[in-house]
Order: C-alpha cells, then sequence, then structure tokens
C-alpha cells in the first residue's frame, strides 16, 4: 500500500465550499438610478439586477460571478455585502423574532467569510461581528434581536472574539429580514485622505455620484464653489483624471483643509480663497461648477442673488451647473430671477438626516 493511499485516508479531502455569486450594495438615497449605472460601468457583467429605494439609504441586488475583487473597487457605494439570506414571514412579536433566529441558524457563513479572505488574507480562527436594525413597529428591540441571533451564532461557530472579525449586518423591516456580509474591513465609502472634515461636507460617495451627474470630462475646467474639504474635486481628480480643478473657499481655516487632504490624497488642485458671491474667476472660463450651499454651522447665510449672477458669469455657452441646497423655495426664486439659465433635473438626497436637493442647471 502506497504512501499517498494512506495519506488519502487519514488526510480525505474538504468538501468544496460553496461559491456565492448575489450581491448587494447600500448607496446614498436618491443617487440609486447613478449607482448602477457605475455598477453596469465597473463590473460589465451583472445580472439579476433589483434596485430598492430607501428614505435613507437605497440597495441593489445583483448577481456577479467575476472577480471580486472589483466589487472592493467600488467609489459610489457606501458598502457591498455578500448576500446571506432574503426572507419573508417576519411578525412584529416574539414569533417573528424566533423565526429570524431559525432561519439564520440554517445559513452557512463560510462561503462568504471565503470571498472575504481571498480580498484581505486568511484569518486564523473565525469570528462574527453582528449589527441589526429592527423596525419601529416591531415589538422586539435592535438589542433583543442582536442577543438572539448571536446566541445562534455562537452555538453555531467556535467564535474567538479577540480576533478581527467578520462583519454581518442584519435588518429587520417590515415582514422581512435581509442578512449580510460586509466584504470591506471599514465602510466603503471611507477615504484614507479624509484627514480633515469639514461640517456640511459631502460624503465621498455622494461627491463621486455627483460628479458622474455633472458629466464630466477630462478636457473640462471644473470649479467647486465652496468646496469644503475638497472632498468633490479630490473625487473627480482620482477617478477621472481631470487635469484642471478649481476650489474656492471663504475661510482660510477651511482652504487648509482642502489643502491637507489633496496632499494627503495625492492629488493637485488649484485651491484660492474667495467670496461665495464673486469667484475670482473671467467670464466664460467653467465648464463644469459645482457648489454645496449647505448651511455651515456658525456661517451667516450666501446672497443667493449674487451668488446665481456669477454662475452665469463664468460657465462658458452649455456649461453645467451642480448645486446642492436644503431651501426649495429659496432657491426656486433664485432661478427663476436668473436669466440665461434652465433647469435640467432636481433630485432630492437622503444624507444622514439632511435632505438636500441636487439641481442640475445648464446655460443657453
Amino acid at each position: 500500500m502506497d504512501d499517498e493511499y494512506l495519506l488519502a485516508i487519514e488526510n480525505p479531502p474538504l468538501p468544496p465550499v460553496d461559491k456565492v455569486y448575489d450581491f448587494y450594495v447600500t448607496t446614498i438615497g436618491g443617487m440609486e438610478d447613478v449607482v448602477l449605472r457605475d455598477l453596469r460601468e465597473q463590473l460589465k457583467q451583472i445580472t439579476q439586477v433589483k434596485v430598492e429605494k430607501g428614505r435613507r439609504i437605497g440597495r441593489i441586488f445583483f448577481r456577479y460571478t467575476r472577480s471580486p475583487q472589483k466589487l472592493l473597487g467600488l467609489h459610489s457605494v457606501e458598502n457591498v455585502f455578500a448576500l446571506l439570506a432574503d426572507f419573508g414571514g417576519v411578525t412584529v412579536g416574539q414569533p417573528g423574532l424566533l423565526r429570524i433566529a431559525k432561519q439564520v441558524g440554517k445559513v452557512d457563513l463560510i462561503p462568504a467569510a471565503v470571498i472575504h479572505d481571498i480580498l484581505h488574507g486568511l484569518k486564523d480562527q473565525a469570528s462574527f461581528e453582528l449589527s441589526c436594525t429592527a423596525g419601529k413597529r416591531h415589538r422586539f428591540s435592535a438589542s433583543e434581536l442582536h442577543h438572539m441571533v448571536q446566541a445562534v451564532l455562537t452555538m453555531k461557530y467556535d467564535l474567538d472574539p479577540g480576533n478581527e472579525p467578520y462583519h454581518l449586518h442584519l435588518q429587520v423591516q417590515g415582514r422581512r429580514a435581509l442578512l449580510g456580509l460586509r466584504l470591506s474591513h471599514k465602510e466603503q465609502s471611507d477615504r484614507n485622505y479624509r484627514l480633515i472634515q469639514v461640517d456640511g461636507d459631502l460624503p465621498p460617495s455622494a461627491a463621486y455620484c455627483l460628479s458622474k451627474l455633472a458629466q464630466i470630462r477630462k478636457h473640462h475646467v471644473c470649479l467647486d464653489v465652496r468646496c469644503g474639504s475638497g472632498t468633490t474635486l479630490i473625487e473627480i481628480a482620482r477617478n477621472m483624471n481631470v487635469r484642471s480643478l478649481i476650489g474656492v473657499e471663504a475661510y482660510p481655516e477651511v482652504l487648509y483643509a482642502a489643502q491637507d487632504n489633496a496632499r494627503a490624497a495625492g492629488v493637485s488642485l488649484s485651491l484660492a480663497g474667495a467670496d461665495p458671491e464673486a469667484f475670482g474667476m473671467g467670464s466664460g472660463t467653467v465648464d463644469r461648477l459645482i457648489c454645496n450651499l449647505m448651511r455651515r454651522k456658525g456661517e451667516p447665510p450666501i446672497g443667493l442673488g449674487a451668488f446665481g449672477g456669477e454662475v452665469v458669469r463664468v460657465l462658458k455657452p452649455d456649461g453645467l451647473a451642480v448645486l446642492i441646497a436644503e431651501d426649495r423655495h429659496e432657491i426656486g426664486t433664485v432661478l427663476n430671477e436668473i436669466p440665461g439659465v434652465h433647469l435640467l433635473k432636481r433630485r432630492t438626497l437622503h444624507l444622514r438626516g439632511r435632505h438636500p436637493d441636487v439641481y442640475i442647471l445648464q446655460k443657453s
């Protein structure tokens, strides 16, 4: 009897691990269509797509059979999850809680953990960190949900709480429960360059989506008025290779923040001090103008009449302006009084408790 045969008896091959092909991403509410276009562009082949718009966040479900590494290169999303379970029949009381625990107990977490290991390296011991959310109608809390499901996971898997965990998220909304394993170590929308943040800044994923809405091209001159910590310009520079990126800010300390973040991101921006009612740019020199008009704590309101006149002045013919503002009535009044521009689109975003509108304007 040869040695290979004996080894095969003593160490029989492990059964193959099932592969995960079903995923979902979370998005800034109001940007679902932009994110879907980005998914199709970046991943090329996704199938079984389902878009769910939400009041706070949106979700896009899809099947993807190629390298999961590309999922971590998505800049338009908040997070990427391997889909582990999606089931209904959840009632609002204790029986619903027990049903969730029973269904989660049937789920095999290992295939999704294997994908995580492929992306980030093998872990010595399995550990799962669970976060839970539950709807207001349910008679069990997120804490009770967490306690019950964590107990099921502990019984099923030999967990070592000292290890770096795999992150699971369980959401119960209405009669539905959704369980996913997050594929990134941290929030997908986090960026290492954000050393300093400014009140009112857009999240990086929203800034990236905004640049897509602005239809920015490499040859464009792009101006960001009230550029804040530079997030929007940095996202454009990193992902669109635009050469002429200009940011203006009225407050020196905010401008310093943008400079520090740009250095950390390794991108080149032209940053200057300027009033939001007088941009300091030549007339008809800008292809794309972006401005986040959301109020910052401690800052006076902007004179929107003068601001609107400056927008028209600096834009080239057919140039686009993308404005983010919370006061719909005030912006509407300004738009009616500004000659030479027309509104192409308006959409509402859901940004962690704030609900600004995005206006896309075109100069005639």
